[in-house]
């Protein structure tokens, strides 16, 4: 524990060069000096910090961070940040705007305490000509301002406050924290409202066109301010967006800088994983919180989750389906339908995914049960598989399910869309198969298969289990579903849509519907 009292003369010469050399050793150093214990450290507070120093330098400028609440943003962006700046520079304006004015007070207040502090003073010497609330002013020995920073809530006053200065080089920068209120995100017209604030307001606040905008927030919307920044709502202006979700993989830890991967396996690989869709995943910070405590967290609540902890909203509301449509089966409080003792038969449908990579879709199948004109979702795999470990893990499904056919009722047909990677699962999958594959051709867009689906579904003719491992990503894709394909995923829902539409959609003459029911392979 650092002691200021007990530090020699080298030893404060030390500090104050690490502090001057590393933002990430000067959030380190102040912040135990200052509050009396050690900062918990993390490989992503490397990462945060280094890309701080990138902007500082001149080699980034505009910036927004992604990050899981409790990640420490606010010591690194809200407090820690402004002081470094001034050691890095000759002359800093900082123009700090919240969507809460009692938090940027707050942080503000933090500021002042270590630029006031007489470990601070005794290093770099400066006088405090203004320290209100919301402003400081900091001069250097000469009376010329060495340090400026202005809070405010980002829909109070800010008329006559920029960030930076006209002087070559890095002079200031205007910093967003979290400046989404998270109430005003279910209304359209609120969120339009701080997107025109954004626009018509912030972007004017900086003194000129180099001038850095910072932005750190949780994600909370799929239209919020981060979705209209990189998507050119701020007149030109381009963003680099770094992302620090709660739960992290392997493939996340690939992607990261070369220089941080040692940290990230340090840090991150060796603690316990949850497994989710067969992938494992681990806790960001599992010092902190664990993978475990993580995943409860999102069964609870998938939305939020999905969004705040994920930095991956998902578009709730869509107004295409509406999850109180399904039944539970079962026999829990929230069942209105008896588990069938056997399905009249049953099928399975699939949807699979262009890439693998982290960002694409998913590649699911489910197993289905039809029963008095209702069709029940029995089981199902999701995951993210190259071949030919998709085709591996698809003939592992349908035997499993067939292995079933005493329990559940025969196994007649599959169900595969006919495109890009599911076109060459059925060619390669088909002979080992006990039963033949349906190549679903879709011939309408997706709007159209949704539309033909939602009367069915409003009918309550899809029936769920009352527990299920991929329950809540049922439900989180069907009310996430938009029209306009704002959505995230929609691999569950399209299986769905295709159980609805190839199974219970019947052609209408007799003959049509004899074929459809032809699926058993003749031995």
């Amino acid at each position: 524990m650092l002691i200021w009292e007990d530090l020699t003369v080298a030893q404060k010469r030390a500090i104050k060069e690490m502090s001057e050399y590393s933002f990430e050793k000067m959030v380190r150093i102040w912040f135990q000096l200052l509050q009396g214990q050690k900062f918990l450290g993390n490989w992503h507070f490397s990462y945060l910090c280094r890309e701080v120093e990138k902007i500082i330098s001149g080699e980034s400028q505009n910036v927004i961070f992604n990050i899981t609440p409790g990640s420490g943003k606010t010591e690194i962006f809200s407090i820690h940040m402004s002081p470094y700046a001034s050691l890095k520079s000759k002359k800093v304006r900082n123009l700090n705007l919240s969507f809460s004015d009692g938090l940027v007070q707050q942080n503000s207040n933090r500021i002042k305490e270590i630029i006031g502090s007489p470990e601070w003073q005794e290093l770099w010497p400066g006088k405090l000509a203004k320290a209100s609330a919301k402003d400081l002013i900091v001069q250097d020995g000469n009376g010329k301002v060495k340090l400026q920073v202005n809070s405010r809530s980002i829909g109070g006053q800010v008329t006559g406050l920029r960030g930076g200065y006209m002087d070559d080089g890095f002079t200031g920068m205007l910093v967003l924290d979290d400046p989404d209120k998270p109430d005003d995100m279910f209304s359209k017209v609120r969120r339009e409202a701080i997107h025109n604030r954004l626009k018509n307001t912030v972007r004017s606040r900086r003194m000129k066109d180099t001038t850095p905008i910072v932005m750190v927030q949780q994600r909370l919307h799929v239209n919020d301010s981060t979705w209209f920044m990189t998507s050119g709502g701020m007149g030109g202006i381009e963003f680099k967006v770094v992302s620090i979700p709660a739960l992290v993989t392997k493939d996340y830890g690939d992607s990261l800088p070369d220089w941080l991967k040692p940290e990230f396996e340090r840090d991150v690989l060796n603690s316990e994983p949850v497994y989710i869709d067969g992938v494992a995943h681990y806790s960001f910070w599992p010092a902190k919180e664990s993978a475990k405590d993580l995943l409860a967290l999102r069964e609870a609540d998938p939305y939020t989750f999905a969004s705040q902890y994920q930095q991956q909203p998902i578009a709730l509301g869509g107004n295409v389906f509406k999850v109180d449509w399904f039944q539970f089966y079962g026999d829990g409080e929230k069942c209105t339908l008896p588990k069938p003792d056997r399905f009249e038969y049953t099928f399975i449908t699939g949807d699979t995914a262009q890439k693998a990579g982290e960002l694409n879709d998913y590649s699911v199948f489910c197993y289905w049960g039809m029963f008095k004109n209702r069709v029940y979702f029995i089981d199902g795999i999701r995951g993210k598989w190259e071949a030919p470990d998709l085709e591996t893990n698809f003939k592992a499904f349908v035997n499993q399910c067939w292995k079933r056919n005493k329990e559940c009722g025969s196994l007649r047909r599959i169900h595969i869309e006919d495109k890009a990677s599911g076109t060459g699962l059925i060619q390669g999958a088909q002979k080992s198969l006990p039963i033949d594959i349906n190549p679903v051709q879709r011939s309408t867009d997706k709007v159209t298969r949704a539309m033909d689906a939602a009367p069915v579904m409003r009918a309550g003719r899809v029936a769920l289990p009352e527990s299920h491992p991929m329950l809540s990503e049922i439900l989180a894709e069907v009310a996430a579903f938009t029209f306009d394909d704002s959505h995230p995923n929609d691999d569950i829902v399209d299986n769905i849509v295709d159980a609805v539409n190839v199974e219970m959609n019947l052609a209408d003459d007799a003959v049509g519907r004899m074929k459809k029911l032809a699926g058993l392979r003749k031995k």
